[in-house]
């Protein structure tokens, strides 16, 4: 039922989740029987009484005995290696009930086929759509009286366990209401137990038949037909898990009992191995079966009917997991797992989370849920971040500069933290020696054709690192905010506030500035670089403007038709075309002589682009205050325009770009891109885009009312004859982006065509038109495809007095009654007088001779 953070390797282990790899004793951990017997047992160990009374009379007792057997704990002491500076961190985020989570509770997680994550808590069974929470809670009173087929949501809002089956159907656990069942939209309860008793744990599907692990002992219910069949027990008492293992079900007595399995309808005890008096959890992977046990956990072969020796030494819980070995999860609250090398690894989870349950979503995102902390999501980031020198004070962590060494390494220039160089293998180097007044504060940075490193400080003039020392260049001293830069010609260019300069070496290998450009005069320039037809452009707070021989022979500014005097950025692209970013007015792009805009109302992702990167396939990268995205090839070329995000800022950690200088993002000799950060640096891999749109979102029609009337939505909908509003309310599945879902949405009938919604989820049609026909809504992720379409069946019958033959019948009846009524009375009677005496006459010729006599 779970999957696990990714494990990229780089040495010995690289992801922000994932420590050294070890091996240590531990105490049992204190919970429940996997938080479905005794449910919540972490609580016993962080919230003491509390804990102690959440139990019922006959539980209580048991957990007095788990506490005896297994003595006090020792602590889980795994050494920690010295993180890499380069990695995938975690992007961590919490929700709880100020965000709709039922309660804070979190006992169960599912990802079923509909995409919904499904959450099992004390206040309901929860569904997440990545938007929004919707609750589903029992109809209290007497749950198990309930009519079956008429239930608006589970038996009890105590929800343990959670499994879907091979028709998509959820399966729910609960704690005092017995087992549910939710058939796409529709909830059902079984004749289980009475539906007082408590559900543990529900088994995957096997051939037909469901099983569950229950406080009244084990069921197999028929998948088809949901009757349940109660097994005969030798052993009777509550159960707390079920595991199937090479198509055998497995299962776990109350705590201080051991493992058993199926064999036909009788329940068999498996021998324990030497030295283990009790079992305390089982979970299946494979063929195997995991087993906590109070010698620690050992793994059953289900396949050979052998026991493997020890994994590890600690007493755990294990939680399930649908890509690989469970997770362990030992006193201390800290999550392990074995990798594929059989080590255990310890994964970083925030802390005071004792996990109840974990999921991994199809987009690979860890999702856990604790007893006391809501639900969490760890999901790793796309873009490596640097580690922080540890001898950088908070204020000067920001990054503002990078540029390679030529050697496969790069200078990194912090805000207030000096200079620091990494190198190819990661290490990094020692700093240069600073000189008196060295720019502590780098702007700018700049490795020369000569291959000599120059550094523009904020406040402290120009330095260049010669042998290992910064030496000043003493003609800059009081310049701010210096910006430095080589043409191709190998003249330098200087950007101070409100001049600029040129700096030369005299033939004595000095080197002088120039009188300030008079061109340029009163702006401060933010970056520089070569223009395709001829001369330098210039980008700064007076737009953007190309220098050629001394003076000024193209210029873009708010007069020209540029978004904003506040240019940050600029880029020519192989066919010639200029984009210019701005501070806050979006993405400008000059083709021809005509100026496009692009802002967020558009296409663009950040009205803010600080960075513009070009990688190796031509995409654009654009970085700015919301992070980083991506301008793919089809909208550089004209179509339709669409930035993707990259890296946003969410959760724990922060993209946003740190821009405004000459040398605020680079590509390395390698392809990879490098920004600086309000945090740092990022390290990011443009092989890693295709990520981003792989998954295409589902849709779903969630809500259908008219006049105030719920309908559901799988069902066709039967409209009556007068007009009435009817709401429609869809939604699509993208549970840690969701603001970067769209919808468009049509009615069958003529040409029907797609309205786009945007981001609207909710659509009201105040006159549905006659006859029958089909609403259909489709969503996509910012830069993939549309989805399949959810659909609305939807009939409104036409009355008899609007079908088309009605009028011409009904005016050809009166134009018949009304020649009628207008008739001549006199000419009637004539003619009737006329048709008498017609008819006297015929009838006398046909008398025969006698009768004439």
């Amino acid at each position: 039922m779970v999957g696990s953070l990714s494990m990229t390797q780089q040495q010995t282990c690289t992801t922000p989740c994932c420590a050294t790899p070890h091996r240590s004793d531990d105490g049992i951990a204190g919970r429940s029987t996997a938080a479905r017997l005794l449910v919540g047992f972490g609580r016993a160990y962080s919230a003491g009484a509390k804990f102690v009374r959440s139990f019922s009379v006959w539980q209580r007792p048991l957990l007095a005995l788990l506490v005896l057997a297994t003595g006090a704990p020792a602590s889980l002491a795994a050494p920690v290696e010295q993180a890499p500076a380069l990695q995938y961190r975690n992007i961590i985020r919490n929700y709880g009930p100020e965000d709709g989570l039922s309660q804070s509770s979190v006992n169960a997680l599912l990802q079923g086929r509909d995409g919904y994550l499904w959450i099992g808590t004390f206040g309901g069974l929860v569904r997440f759509d990545g938007s929004k929470f919707t609750t589903f809670r029992a109809t209290y009173g007497q749950p198990a009286r309930q009519d079956p087929r008429d239930s608006r949501g589970p038996g009890s809002d105590r929800i343990l366990a959670l499994r879907e089956d091979r028709r998509g159907r959820i399966w729910i656990g609960t704690e005092d209401g017995g087992l549910s069942l939710y058939d796409h939209g529709r909830f059902l309860q079984l004749p289980v137990c009475g539906g007082v008793c408590q559900v543990s744990a529900i088994s995957p599907q096997v051939g037909r038949d469901i099983w569950i692990a229950t406080t009244a002992g084990v069921f197999r219910i028929d998948a088809d037909s949901l009757r349940p069949t109660p097994i005969r027990d030798p052993f009777p008492g509550p159960y707390s898990k079920v595991a199937v293992a090479n198509g055998r079900v497995y299962l776990s007595h109350a705590p201080g009992k051991s493992l058993a399995v199926m064999a036909g309808d009788r329940i068999v005890p498996v021998p324990l191995p030497h030295g283990v008096a009790m079992t305390w959890d089982i979970v299946a992977s494979g063929n195997q079966v995991w087993v906590g046990t109070d010698q620690g956990i050992y793994r059953f072969d289900a396949s050979r009917n052998s026991w493997a020796p020890k994994i590890a030494k600690f007493r755990a819980f294990l939680l399930d997991s649908s890509d690989g070995p469970p997770w362990m999860v030992p006193l201390t609250g800290k999550l392990w797992r074995e990798d594929a090398s059989g080590e255990l690894r310890l994964f970083d989870i925030p802390s005071g989370i004792f996990p109840n349950a974990i999921w991994r979503d199809r987009a690979g995102v860890l999702w856990v849920g604790g007893p006391d902390k809501g639900l969490w999501s760890i999901q790793t980031a796309k873009a490596m971040l640097m580690e922080l020198p540890a001898d950088i004070a908070e204020y000067g962590r920001a990054g503002r500069s990078v540029i390679g060494d030529g050697a496969g390494g790069v200078w990194l220039g912090y805000n207030c933290g000096g200079l620091r160089h990494r190198l190819k293998d990661g290490s990094f180097g020692s700093p240069p020696t600073p000189a008196a007044g060295a720019p502590e504060c780098v702007i700018s940075l700049l490795r020369d054709a000569e291959g000599r490193v120059w550094a523009g400080s904020g406040d402290n003039g120009l330095q260049r690192i010669v042998d290992g020392a910064l030496e000043e260049l003493p003609q800059s001293s009081g310049l701010l905010n210096l910006q430095i830069w080589q043409a191709d010609d190998g003249e330098y260019w200087l950007g101070a506030e409100n001049h600029t300069f040129n700096l030369r070496r005299t033939d004595t290998g000095a080197f002088v500035l120039s009188p300030p450009v008079a061109a340029l005069e009163g702006q401060t320039i933010r970056k520089m670089a070569m223009a395709r037809k001829g001369g330098i452009w210039f980008v700064g707070d007076q737009g953007a403007m190309r220098l050629d021989k001394g003076r000024v022979v193209e210029r873009w500014t708010p007069a020209q038709g540029l978004s904003s005097r506040f240019a940050r950025s600029l880029y020519e692209d192989s066919r010639g075309v200029l984009w210019i970013g701005t501070y806050g007015s979006g993405l400008n792009r000059i083709e021809n002589g005509r100026i496009t805009h692009y802002d967020e109302s558009n296409g663009l992702f950040d009205d803010t682009v600080s960075c513009i990167l070009a990688d190796r396939t031509g995409q654009m990268w654009l970085a700015g205050n919301r992070g980083i995205s991506v301008l793919p090839l089809a909208s550089q070329l004209g179509l339709k325009f669409e930035t993707v995000p990259f890296a946003a800022s969410n959760g724990s950690v922060s993209f946003e770009f740190n821009g405004g200088t000459q040398s605020a993002c680079y590509q390395d000799e390698e392809g990879y891109l490098w920004f600086a950060l309000v945090t740092g640096f990022a390290k990011v891999d443009p092989a890693r885009l295709a990520e981003i749109s792989a998954l295409q979102p589902e849709a779903h029609i969630e809500r259908v009312v008219t006049a105030g009337v719920k309908h559901y939505p799988g069902e066709t909908l039967v409209l009556n004859t007068s007009v009435q509003p009817l709401e429609i309310g869809y939604t699509a599945i993208n549970l840690t982006n969701p603001d970067q879902l769209s919808f468009r949405y049509r009615i069958s009938g003529g040409d029907a065509k797609w309205t786009q919604a945007g981001a609207s989820r909710d659509i009201v049609i105040y006159d549905v038109p006659w006859g029958n026909h089909v609403f259909e809504v489709q969503a996509r992720n910012r830069g993939g495809s549309w989805s399949p379409s959810a659909r609305l069946k939807i009939s409104r019958p036409v009355p008899w007095y609007r079908h088309q033959w009605l009028w011409p019948l009904i005016a050809l009846l009166a134009l018949l009654a009304l020649i009628w009524r207008t008739r001549d009375p006199a000419l009637s009677a004539a003619h009737d007088e006329r048709l008498r005496r017609m008819s006297s006459r015929k009838l006398l010729d046909h008398k025969e001779p006698s009768d004439r006599r």
